[in-house]
């Protein structure tokens, strides 16, 4: 009997559609780092790669600037976020309103926060950040 199988497969499909729900956060234009917050950001549990998007407000440009990667381990009891230096990404002037990178292979356990560091917008204090998973 097939049944226990598919309502076992519709189980797992429904929780690991709310395991890749994005993530986004209005920033300042330089936003403090991660410290503590273990719900912050994005988990990356059983999660292949995440998609980043940085916008500026409503009828504005991004113009420079970064957008810092930060790493939580839920091991580290002292400094669960690290700054994940390697895969910073800088603003490209010609970004326009949105700028996204392509897909960033995940690793295997824990959550991922981006924050914007000196980014510049054409005008505005803030700007969109969304880290989008992509599942298995």
């Amino acid at each position: 009997m097939k049944t226990p199988f598919l309502l076992a497969a519709l189980v797992a499909s429904t929780a690991l559609a709310a395991i890749v729900s994005p993530w986004t956060e209005t920033q300042a234009l330089t936003a403090s780092a991660p410290t503590t917050d273990a719900t912050y950001g994005v988990s990356i549990v059983d999660v292949a790669a995440y998609k980043v998007t940085v916008c500026a407000p409503a009828g504005q440009t991004l113009t420079g600037g970064y957008a810092r990667t930060y790493w939580y381990n839920p091991n580290n009891a002292t400094k669960p976020w690290t700054h994940f230096t390697v895969r910073d990404m800088a603003i490209n002037t010609a970004a326009g309103a949105c700028q996204s990178w392509d897909e960033i292979e995940s690793i295997p356990s824990g959550r991922i926060a981006v924050v914007a560091d000196a980014i510049t917008v054409s005008s505005g204090t803030t700007v969109s950040v969304r880290i989008d998973p992509v599942s298995k």
